[in-house]
């Protein structure tokens, strides 16, 4: 991971309206648990000119695994599927306000 992710980094910089590089970024975090930046990958892979339209059903799949995570912990507040869908089209349209 740590070879490939700079020319992923330079191509969202080279080729800013495809959605790929960040996706491939976004799944380079989930292999290395940083669910935080594959997050904001996701986001940003579908916010651009060209999305990469499988980050959706990833950005899903990752929300759907903390969920489950978080049921399993009977201390923590968690947040249902219709309040994640929100939050993931809320977050959707602030990503995309800010890099266009």
């Amino acid at each position: 991971w740590i070879t490939a992710a700079p020319f992923y980094r330079l191509a969202a910089r080279v080729l800013p309206r495809s959605g790929n590089p960040h996706n491939k970024l976004a799944v380079m975090a989930v292999m290395t648990n940083d669910e935080l930046r594959a997050v904001s990958h996701y986001a940003r892979s579908l916010c651009v000119g060209i999305p990469f339209q499988t980050a959706k059903e990833n950005l899903m799949l990752l929300f759907e695994q903390n969920r489950q995570r978080c049921a399993s912990r009977t201390d923590e507040v968690f947040l249902t599927p219709p309040d994640q869908v929100y939050n993931i089209i809320h977050m959707q349209h602030v990503f995309c306000e800010s890099y266009q």
